[in-house]
């Protein structure tokens, strides 16, 4: 029941549309550290982004310290053409500092197309690059892979939904053996194309037997009504939470104050996420289902350090 803070160019957009390269440093820092402190306490984790919000929510004192950090490492946006995306890592950083600075998790984020093979390689590339530090420095690691039109393809259209279920399920099946320990998946299906609540709930079924490890759905920044069903359907198809942040408090962003803005978290940002988590306790699966059940969690025991 994790909440995404992490968003760079696109908050940017939201705060200023016209001109988001004047957004200031301060402008974002200000967002990040106000969704921290009043959204964090009523999630399980929050994610941060290194350049405006991981550090800055725990110096600020608006991260509780018995909520998880999730920081990302990937540059916002990708290299390349925009049918064969590539990602970056940010400058400067990386597994190693994650681990350093205490955070819970690592994240990354990067555009992935089965189907496109040139780029397909170099992400799953990265991926196991990733996995690999992770595994090196012992902290868990969370892959977000989205999708993306090629060319002559519309996103928008009943065509692209049509592709989707497929490209998700493949992406997952792919993707997760690379030294993955969560997977945040797209919601497999488009509401305003798919209507079948059992073709929606069998593709998220799809999606927990192709990946090995646990999977959360993200919200993409649908409206909140939408992503609702998105969790009702996803939990009913195996899937262990939600990892969301604009479907959650994207309206807040565009307030003209930020009074306005906190009270729009407060009254209406909070009670979405108490709303998200009654359907997830009352559907999800357990996280340690995808890893072989309490029975393998070991139980500590006299020397335990000598073997760990």
């Amino acid at each position: 029941m994790m909440i995404a803070m992490d968003q760079r160019g696109s908050l940017a957009k939201m705060l200023n549309p016209a001109s988001p390269d004047s957004v200031s440093y301060e402008q974002m820092e200000e967002v990040k550290v106000d969704l921290s402190r009043i959204l964090a306490p009523h999630g399980t984790a929050v994610l941060h982004d290194p350049e405006f919000g991981a550090s800055q929510s725990i110096t600020r004192f608006a991260l509780p310290g018995n909520v998880g950090l999730l920081v990302a490492v990937e540059t916002t946006g990708y290299k390349g053409s925009s049918s064969s995306r590539l990602t970056e890592i940010v400058e400067n950083w990386g597994v190693e500092k994650v681990k350093r600075m205490g955070a819970s998790a690592v994240k990354l984020l990067l555009y992935y197309r089965p189907d496109e093979k040139e780029s397909a390689e170099h992400q799953r590339k990265l991926v196991k690059q990733i996995g690999d530090d992770c595994r090196k420095y012992d902290v868990p690691f969370v892959l977000e892979p989205m999708s993306y039109a090629l060319k002559g393809e519309d996103k928008n259209s009943p065509q692209f939904a049509d592709r989707k279920p497929k490209i998700v399920i493949q992406t997952a099946k792919e993707l997760t053996p690379l030294g993955v320990d969560i997977l945040k998946s797209e919601f497999p299906g488009d509401l305003k194309f798919h209507k079948d609540p059992d073709e929606l709930t069998k593709w998220c079924r799809e999606i927990s037997n192709a990946t090995c490890v646990p999977w959360v759905v993200l919200s993409a920044g649908v409206k909140f009504e939408e992503f609702r069903e998105n969790v009702i359907y996803s939990s009913k198809g195996g899937c262990s939470g939600y990892l969301a942040g604009r479907a959650i408090w994207q309206e807040a962003v565009k307030m003209p104050s930020r009074e306005e803005r906190i009270k729009f978290l407060k009254e209406t940002s909070v009670p979405r996420l108490k709303e998200l988590q009654q359907i997830v306790r009352a559907n999800a699966r357990p996280w340690y289902d995808f890893y072989g059940g309490m029975d393998r969690i070991e139980v500590t025991t006299r020397g335990w350090h000598e073997k760990y």
